[in-house]
C-alpha cells in the first residue's frame, strides 16, 4: 500500500466522521426545534394556571383564605368595612383555627366594637369565643360584657351574638347596670338592631325615684 492509497483512506475516514457529526447535529437540531416549542407551551399554560389559581384564592371569602391549615395567632384582629364604613372591629390576644372547622376560629380576650348608631359604638368584652367566620356569628360560653353609651353594661353568663343583626340571645340570667336602674332577669333576648329587649324569668327592675319623679 502506498503513501497516496494511505492518505485517501485518512480522508475517506474523515469525511464519514464529518458526516456521521453532521448527522448527529441535524438530530439535535431537529429535536431542538421539536422540543422548545412543547417547552414553551408548557410553560404559558403553567404559567396562566398559577396566575389563575392565585386570582381564585385571593378571591375567596376571609373563611377560605384562612382555613388551609391549622394556625394559631397572637394579636389577631379582623375588621370588616361595607361601603366604606366599618360593620365591626375586633381584636384578640389570640386566635385558633382548627383543621375540622376552618370556619370558626377560637377567640381568646377580646373586644369587639361595633357602630350601632352614628359617633356610638357597642363594646363587648369577653375572655373566650367562637367566631363564625361565614355567618359572623359570636358562641360566647364564658361570662362577658357588653358596654353602650350613657354607661349602660350587660353582663351575661354566655350568649349568641348575631354581627350582622346585631341580636343577642342568651338562655342565662341576665344583668343590665345603669347609674339610674338595675334590671336583671333569667334570659333575654335583643333584636331589630340592638333596639328591643325581652326579658323573660323572674324579671327586676330597681330604680332611683328620681326617674319617676322627673317623668311626673
Amino acid at each position: 500500500m502506498t503513501m497516496n492509497d494511505v492518505d485517501q483512506l485518512d480522508r475517506i475516514g474523515k469525511i464519514s466522521s464529518q458526516r456521521r457529526e453532521y448527522r448527529k447535529h441535524v438530530k439535535f437540531i431537529g429535536f431542538l426545534n421539536f422540543f422548545l416549542p412543547v417547552i414553551t407551551i408548557f410553560m404559558i399554560c403553567w404559567l396562566s394556571f398559577s396566575s389563575w389559581e392565585y386570582a381564585r384564592n385571593f378571591s375567596k371569602p376571609l373563611v377560605d383564605f384562612l382555613g388551609f391549615e391549622p394556625m394559631v395567632m397572637k394579636k389577631f384582629i379582623l375588621s370588616d368595612y361595607s361601603e366604606n364604613q366599618v360593620r365591626y372591629s375586633l381584636m384578640a390576644e389570640h386566635a385558633k383555627i382548627g383543621f375540622n372547622s376552618k370556619n370558626i376560629v377560637f377567640l381568646k380576650n377580646f373586644e369587639l366594637s361595633i357602630p350601632i348608631e352614628k359617633d356610638d359604638n357597642m363594646m363587648v368584652v369577653a375572655s373566650s369565643a367562637n367566631l363564625d367566620l361565614r355567618n359572623n356569628v359570636l358562641d360566647i360560653t364564658q361570662p362577658f360584657k357588653i358596654i353602650l353609651k350613657d354607661n349602660v353594661q350587660l353582663d351575661f353568663k354566655n350568649a349568641y351574638l348575631d354581627i350582622n343583626k346585631l341580636a343577642i340571645s342568651s338562655a342565662s340570667p341576665v344583668i343590665v347596670t345603669h347609674s339610674d336602674f338595675v334590671i336583671s332577669a333569667q334570659s333575654v333576648k335583643i333584636d331589630k338592631n340592638s333596639r328591643n329587649a325581652i326579658f323573660v324569668g323572674d324579671v327586676s327592675v330597681i330604680m332611683k325615684p328620681e326617674i319617676l319623679q322627673r317623668k311626673k
